[in-house]
């Protein structure tokens, strides 16, 4: 009517029907969640990791305000060395397939409870670029300081630099690399020009001449291919993975609704699963499996009930039917490798809803 159309012109945003309120929240607004705060880390992460670096040279030269990196490194690491890669992830990025994140309410609960974005994230990621930082800025000093020829000169501290930029960067790929659940070309295409157009500037600026970057000439023949520089990266990569390997460990141990989905999503945790359970994880909604299948008339057991009475309190659309199919498998299992047989012939026995 004329008042409704008053209050859609005056409003920030509307949407033409209440039903698309369902996948705006469950779907775009719970990725949307997600993927800004993997920006907002990654973010800080890896300029805190190569701001670092010169800080920790700063107070070894006696804040003599010398620089550690090559200007046109400076200029390039936020512009094309680590930024189409975060982009596009922020972009694109799911952590489970859209179909079930509309189909398991229970996924959004941890905006809800504000549990993906946290101080005590954000200032891990912090700490752990100020370790990865302050090890490699020490370490490429002991290694390479006696390898250039130059001596202890301006243009070989910038050389350092060059060494301690060139780990970063990979680094840096690397590390968002692992945070990515949804690989396709596109994506792989853009980390991997992202880690070639560091490699052909190495190469470009080392092989011309110019009075401004002066440290870079002859580069890549001194330390590229050089033993002690390969030896670095391969041990810097250790060190600056390491701490991502060890959330990994901690996440499988205690693991969240999400990692628990994704587990349940692959093909060798499914022989146990019921035929419902497995069209709600891989069945697409277009296909007829799907609209045909016991979870969309609602046959469930225990777990279904638990989930429909938990779920109620505080979530939109938490009554459709094919989620408390799913959830009551993540109900049931105390570990993301834990599935009890009973519970399925439980459900299987259970009167439908």
């Amino acid at each position: 009517g004329k008042e409704g159309m008053q209050a859609v012109q005056n409003a920030d945003f509307a949407i033409g029907q209440f039903r698309f309120l369902r996948r705006l929240l469950l779907v775009h607004g719970r990725s949307n969640y997600r993927r800004m705060s993997l920006l907002v880390c990654y973010m800080f992460y890896k300029n805190v990791l190569d701001r670092f670096c010169q800080y920790a040279l700063t107070s070894e030269s006696g804040w003599s305000a010398q620089k550690y990196y090559s200007e046109v490194v400076t200029q390039l690491f936020n512009v094309i060395y680590t930024s189409l890669t975060i982009i596009f992830v922020a972009v694109a990025d799911e952590d489970v397939p859209r179909f079930v994140a509309e189909r398991v309410p229970v996924l959004y609960r941890a905006g809800v409870r504000q549990a993906v974005y946290t101080h005590a994230l954000f200032w891990s990621w912090v700490l752990e670029a100020l370790l990865v930082g302050g090890l490699l800025s020490r370490a490429v000093t002991e290694i390479f300081a006696e390898q250039f020829s130059r001596g202890l000169s301006a243009p070989s501290v910038l050389s350092l630099g060059i060494v301690c930029q060139s780990t970063i960067v990979t680094i840096c790929t690397l590390r968002l690399a692992l945070e990515v659940h949804a690989w396709t070309w596109p994506l792989l295409l853009v980390f991997a020009a992202s880690l070639l157009a560091w490699v052909v500037s190495l190469f470009f600026f080392s092989s011309v001449h110019f009075a401004f970057w002066q440290e870079w000439w002859g580069w890549v023949d001194e330390v590229l291919f050089s033993l002690p520089f390969l030896l670095f990266t391969v041990w810097g990569l250790t060190i600056g993975l390491l701490p991502k390997l060890c959330r990994e460990v901690i996440g499988w141990l205690r693991p969240d609704t999400s990692r628990r989905t994704r587990y349940l999503r692959t093909a060798r945790n499914q022989k146990h699963f019921g035929a419902e359970t497995r069209t709600l994880l891989n069945s697409k909604p277009h296909e007829p499996q799907w609209a045909l299948s016991d979870a969309e008339h609602g046959a469930a057991g225990k777990g279904a009930k638990l989930l429909l009475r938990e779920a109620n309190h505080g979530f939109a659309f938490s009554q459709h039917e094919p989620s408390s199919v799913l959830v009551s498998e993540l109900i049931t299992s105390t570990s993301p490798r834990a599935h009890s047989a009973e519970s399925e012939a439980a459900k299987a026995a259970a009167p439908p809803l």
